[in-house]
């Protein structure tokens, strides 16, 4: 297998230094050149994870048909893409080290895959990798996974897990889903993408990531940058720029970035609502007063999809360099980036009021070992292994190739990539928030109503189906 060298040393130092802090004390010495899958791991993480040879077994991972994910887990041989050949060479490695053979599979229903197995004294699947919220409730609550918090292989402090989700998720001990960077190229990176050659032609001298940075990075602050943003082709009234175009839906980036959450652990250990309508309805009125505030160079739409988006008339618009913010989802879209011939700069989305503390919501990217797996030890110890790949391997790999694919190649950025990678938030309450009820409030408050007044009118409607997000959260028998 060849050896895979980062080609910006001083970007990967920085990623080193940023990321090396955890609960406990890190190992020194790690490599960053990939082991070939016939060699013995040489990273001292690695060196932490037990070796077992598992006699050249089918190692197979688990997903639903509509969630195909693939190419994030399993490269084709190399074909020139890096986060392609990255995956790959990951797999091979996994294969070579712990001689099984890596098998994925799509089923139409994980939940009833595994429950049409419990006559069986084994599970024919290794590893699952389930739908944010597709019959999750069924897959969680009927004994058809492992609580890893119990699996000593699985360091589930450590950096290459995410640490908001693993502590939003578990309760009484009990935790069935975990995420880690071996599904990074799947989560995304929500937040705002700005043209810097557009921000410095308006004059503009504060740099936004000291913003960012210093906590400053706020609505009020970013309306007042957008206001002076836009332009207008003299005598025609059409617009040639804009100060940010907006998707619609991106107004619930905006609550979770003010820390607003649907669910969160009250005093006991149980879930409760995370918001309040007052609180939601500060923040409605600060998004408002954003978008009021830009004015005529604010554009929004309602696009769902990141297939819709990149159909898009307003993507159009940016590309053609004629906006200086747009919100975007930096991992999964980082594709469209290399069509762009203007230099870029990443934000998180800015919050009501001055904080560091910025969250960018993340509902996926968790893997499970079913109850019932050939070896569940053997499925965690593949699991850490493929974890910790994949955050000294993947993660910075996949970092360079949003930087490299376009002129945003400079240490600054690479920095606050790993930021917002950092300041992900998982939202337990998403998981079970099935007909996006309270995951959509202020979306439709500002948009479907038009008055950010409309909160408790909105409560009203769907008091019932959010309250029963939380019964649904607390109601599982996993729960102790």
């Amino acid at each position: 297998m060849k050896k895979r060298w980062i080609t910006c040393t001083l970007l990967l130092l920085a990623f080193v230094m940023l990321l090396g802090s955890c609960t406990k004390e890190e190992p020194t010495g790690t490599t960053n050149t990939p082991p070939a899958g016939n060699e013995v791991a040489t990273s001292a993480y690695q060196d932490e994870v037990v070796t077992v040879d598992m006699g050249h077994r089918e190692f197979v991972m688990m997903s639903q048909e509509t969630y195909n994910q693939y190419n994030f887990f399993y490269g084709e041989d190399y074909t020139g893409d890096p986060i392609n050949d990255t995956a790959y060479e990951r797999i091979s490695y996994i294969e070579g080290r712990y001689n099984v053979a890596f098998e994925y599979k799509e089923v139409p229903a994980p939940a009833e895959a595994l429950e049409n197995e419990s006559a069986s004294d084994k599970s024919a699947f290794d590893l699952l990798y389930p739908h944010p919220t597709t019959s999750m409730g069924k897959l969680l609550n009927n004994g058809l996974l492992t609580n890893l918090k119990t699996l000593e292989h699985l360091n589930l402090d450590r950096p290459w897990y995410a640490q908001s989700q693993v502590t939003n998720y578990e309760k009484n001990g009990y935790l069935l889903l975990a995420t880690s960077d071996y599904s990074i190229v799947g989560q995304g990176i929500g937040g705002i993408l700005f043209n810097r050659d557009f921000y410095t032609n308006l004059g503009n001298e504060t740099d936004l990531y000291d913003m960012v940075y210093g906590g400053n990075w706020t609505l009020e602050n970013m309306g007042n940058i957008i206001k002076n943003a836009g332009t207008d082709t003299a005598g025609t009234g059409e617009r040639e720029g804009y100060g940010f175009i907006m998707r619609q839906t991106a107004a619930n980036g905006f609550a979770t970035a003010s820390g607003q959450n649907i669910l969160v652990k009250n005093a006991e250990g149980d879930f409760a609502l995370g918001f309040t309508t007052s609180m939601m309805s500060d923040i409605a009125d600060a998004v408002n007063d954003m978008l009021i505030t830009g004015g005529e160079n604010v554009l929004t739409k309602d696009i769902r999809s990141n297939a819709e988006f990149m159909a898009s008339a307003e993507w159009e618009l940016y590309k053609q360099g004629k906006s200086l913010f747009i919100t975007f989802d930096f991992g999964q879209l980082q594709s469209l980036l290399r069509d762009l011939s203007f230099d870029i700069g990443f934000l998180p989305y800015p919050t009501m009021t001055s904080t560091t503390d910025y969250r960018i919501r993340c509902g996926g990217g968790f893997f499970a070992i079913p109850a019932k797996a050939q070896s569940i030890e053997q499925s965690s110890i593949i699991l850490e292994s493929l974890s910790i790949y994949s955050y000294e391997y993947m993660r910075p790999e996949f970092f360079e190739t949003i930087l490299l694919g376009r002129l945003s190649e400079n240490k600054a950025d690479f920095d606050m990539l790993s930021y917002l990678q950092d300041h992900k938030y998982w939202d337990f309450g998403f998981t079970f928030d099935t007909k996006n009820v309270a995951n959509y409030m202020l979306f439709n408050v500002l948009f479907t109503y038009g008055d950010v007044r409309a909160v408790t009118t909105y409560w009203k409607g769907h008091k019932g189906e959010i309250e029963q997000i939380v019964t649904d959260a607390n109601a599982f028998g996993l729960w102790g």
